[in-house]
């Protein structure tokens, strides 16, 4: 590939997905995570190459992108990162459940590519195999965090699903913003603000405005509550609003503009 598309990061993502995970030992995420440092603060050498070969990952570059995925199957379920070389952005988007949040992984992809976003992290395993949003000692975790350490300012953005009729409270609701704490933010209030004024979605805030789904105990938020100048943030999609999301542009463009 001369430059990768968003359809070819779509069919990576695809293509690395695993009914099975496979932990690293402590030696291997030792490894892992001087190796994502490299990624952020190095050129792709072919030494750095030959460290990623040694994790069966492998890494190339196309346009201003720099894609991280395993090597060869069997995958083992360690998800696939995505780097935009150049841009002076600290946003991380993930989607942590995209196996089982549908839809997620394709919207994250998209906005990825359709935004000045710095990267970008999609798991490949379903959650039940491995939670990259609740499981510690991860690719997924330790990207997050070297990612955090690497960038002022920090921005974790987690895209997740739920289902509105699930419980009375969601009934009607199409977001649900949330910083995973208890302690209201501000910011939060303006960007549901935005996406309601702007896209029609009945967003919501939580625990502002909804006592449900505030991803309280997600252990990225954990990770990046321990170091100085990080946010994360939360956003849950109903299953209409992700339909509309993979569908309209325009819907992403402006849910963009509110969130990024």
């Amino acid at each position: 590939m001369s430059y990768v598309s968003a359809s070819d990061l779509k069919n990576i993502w695809k293509e690395k997905r695993s009914d099975q995970y496979q932990a690293y030992d402590e030696l291997r995420l030792k490894q892992l995570e001087s190796v994502f440092e490299k990624l952020f603060t190095e050129p792709l050498s072919h030494e750095l190459k030959q460290q990623l070969a040694d994790l069966k990952l492998s890494a190339y570059e196309s346009g201003d992108f720099l894609v991280v995925s395993e090597s060869r199957a069997p995958y083992s379920g360690h998800g696939v990162y995505i780097i935009r070389k150049k841009s002076a952005s600290s946003i991380l988007l993930q989607a942590p459940h995209s196996l089982y949040d549908l839809g997620t992984g394709s919207i994250a992809i998209k906005l990825m590519y359709e935004n000045n976003i710095k990267a970008l992290a999609i798991n490949t395993t379903h959650r039940r195999n491995g939670d990259m949003a609740h499981k510690s000692n991860t690719a997924f975790s330790l990207f997050s965090r070297v990612f955090a350490q690497n960038h002022q300012q920090a921005r974790v953005i987690q895209l997740h699903g739920f289902n509105p009729d699930g419980r009375q409270q969601t009934r009607q609701v199409d977001v649900i913003l949330s910083n995973g704490t208890i302690l209201n933010y501000h910011p939060l209030l303006e960007q549901s603000r935005c996406i309601k004024k702007t896209t029609g979605l009945h967003s919501r805030v939580y625990p502002a405005e909804i006592s449900v789904l505030g991803g309280t105990r997600n252990r990225i938020r954990k990770i990046l509550s321990r170091l100085e100048g990080s946010r994360f943030e939360h956003i849950e999609l109903s299953f209409r609003t992700r339909q509309l999301l993979q569908r309209s542009k325009k819907t992403r463009r402006l849910f963009s503009r509110c969130i990024f």
